[in-house]
């Protein structure tokens, strides 16, 4: 999603703010399969684990504060479908949210109904053609104070936005089964498809929108995801492997093009312009030079136990120490990085920033402004991460985890 635009979104919901409700913990969940019961939270939101903890205690307050999570995001939900990021439907956000809702087959009777009603407005809204004359865009959206979506007329990205569906679709699909949800929208699909690649250029690398033409790190590391995952789709679904095909040759283009023109030697360029000049970039300054760096991670562009994943987290933690303790300057919480973090097996950092996370927004700032859906669920997603390290007996006193490749 194109960096600036990104900036005067969030800062234009800044003023109306998001207040919810705190949710209470559960007495029982459902973990891999088992039915456990989960304790009382004992642990203070900023504390580590205290040394006598056990595996068993670790995983049940990991799931509590999973299901708590889950809870809120479903809560914030419109009755249109979409999930809201403060006044405003952000179809790249509103996406991301979807993704803390399903974090295993049990998620799917709890709240498959609902990532799926988000999906059908999204694929109700496509417009077509939009006032650039692509088809199968989706505009954002201003929420007024009775509940009435009214769109803008415009969308920060034509690539990003598109892509982040596909991959909200095939986590949906692999968690509930749904085969004839996605069977039956295969024409917007390919619409969709279209979109994100309507300004694809022949370095591989796309532009956030046609009048828009700056290609993003973050956007195109979403765009390699997105189309690796309608690919999936393609074959495994629609059983359609020459489309399979194409969309995954379209999205290894994305990633060549991200490590032909966007790698650096020491760092990536957060962004080029249309004669491929990078933009001026600052390790220590946090968005976006520095939280770009690990989209080509946790999005899967790179493997993250590569050398160069490992140099670029790396460098990140050298120039930005304090992030696991929200030390930055920016007010929003960057779940993303923490994910980043547990993606790359980083468990001791995961483990610190969700404690500091839960500790200033969700207890201390009762989940208020600057916190929203797509934050918490990179949040729930993290704690996942951590959970599966703990039962797996990876963390804590273990080695790294096989490090995930996707969200």
């Amino acid at each position: 999603m194109s960096l600036n635009r990104r900036r005067l979104i969030l800062l234009f919901v800044f003023s109306f703010g998001l207040l919810a409700l705190s949710t209470a913990g559960l007495t029982h969940v459902s973990l891999f399969g088992l039915a456990v019961a989960t304790a009382p939270d004992t642990t203070a939101g900023g504390a580590s684990p205290a040394k006598g903890d056990t595996r068993m205690q670790l995983i049940q307050q990991y799931t509590q504060w999973i299901e708590e999570e889950q809870e809120w995001i479903a809560w914030t939900q419109l009755p249109q479908g979409p999930f809201p990021t403060g006044r405003r439907v952000v179809p790249y956000f509103a996406n991301f949210a979807t993704f803390g809702l399903l974090v295993d087959e049990g998620d799917g009777p709890a709240y498959g109904a609902a990532v799926r009603r988000h999906l059908e407005w999204y694929l109700a809204h496509l417009e077509r053609p939009d006032y650039l004359g692509i088809r199968g865009t989706v505009y954002d959206y201003e929420l007024s104070w009775d509940g009435v979506l009214r769109p803008t007329g415009d969308y920060d990205s034509s690539d990003s936005y598109g892509a982040t569906f596909f991959s909200a679709l095939r986590r949906y699909y692999e968690i509930t089964g749904d085969r004839e949800f996605v069977q039956k929208h295969r024409a917007e699909l390919e619409e969709i498809a279209g979109a994100v690649l309507a300004t694809q250029q022949r370095d591989g690398l796309t532009w956030a929108k046609p009048n828009y033409r700056v290609k993003y790190l973050m956007d195109n590391s979403e765009v390699y995801r997105g189309l690796a995952d309608l690919a999936f789709l393609c074959r495994e679904v629609l059983g359609d492997a020459a489309l399979a095909d194409r969309y995954q040759a379209k999205a290894d283009q994305v990633r060549r093009g991200i490590e032909r023109y966007l790698w650096k030697g020491d760092h990536y360029a957060m962004a080029i312009d249309d004669r491929g000049q990078a933009f001026p970039w600052d390790g220590k300054k946090w968005y976006p030079d520095a939280t770009s760096q690990l989209f080509p991670i946790w999005l899967g562009v790179i493997d993250p136990q590569s050398d160069r994943a490992r140099q670029v987290y790396q460098r990140f933690n050298q120039e930005q120490p304090g992030w696991v303790r929200l030390e930055k300057d920016d007010p929003f919480p960057w779940a993303t990085m923490g994910y980043a973090a547990a993606v790359m097996g980083d468990y001791d950092r995961a483990d610190q920033y969700v404690r500091a996370v839960r500790a200033h927004y969700v207890e201390a700032g009762r989940r208020s402004w600057p916190w929203h859906p797509s934050e918490a669920s990179f949040y729930v997603l993290t704690l996942a991460e951590l959970r599966q390290a703990v039962a797996s007996g990876q963390w804590p006193g273990g080695g790294p985890s096989p490090a995930a490749s996707r969200p």
